[in-house]
């Protein structure tokens, strides 16, 4: 699905479970999110780092893959490290969504 400004608004990102996840989780969510409210945008790095985090405590040493879609008033994440559905962890998660910054008029 594309904005009407054409952003993309599927994303997916694998992490290697390392002392860097959490940075780069959120680096990639922030630059790639960046036609949402900042709010929104904020909510959003703080679930995908929260859980990023989480997975690295429990230590599996499995790839990490974000998954987000935006829908037209919500936000739908997953965060798991399974390699087959049921063997792994994983958080799935929404945000209500205030929706897309626009370009002023005019």
């Amino acid at each position: 699905m594309e904005t009407t400004s054409g952003e993309l608004t599927d994303f997916c990102l694998v992490l290697i479970p390392n002392a860097d996840a959490v940075a780069t989780a959120r680096d990639a969510v922030r630059s790639r999110f960046t036609f949402i409210a900042e709010s929104d945008r904020m909510s959003l790095i703080e679930a995908v780092a929260d859980r990023v985090q989480a997975l690295l405590e429990r230590g599996s040493g499995r790839p990490i893959m974000v998954a987000i879609s935006l829908e037209p008033d919500a936000i739908h994440g997953q965060v798991s490290d399974e390699d087959e559905p049921g063997d792994g962890n994983g958080s799935v998660f929404e945000i209500n969504f205030s929706g897309l910054e626009r370009e002023p008029l005019g």
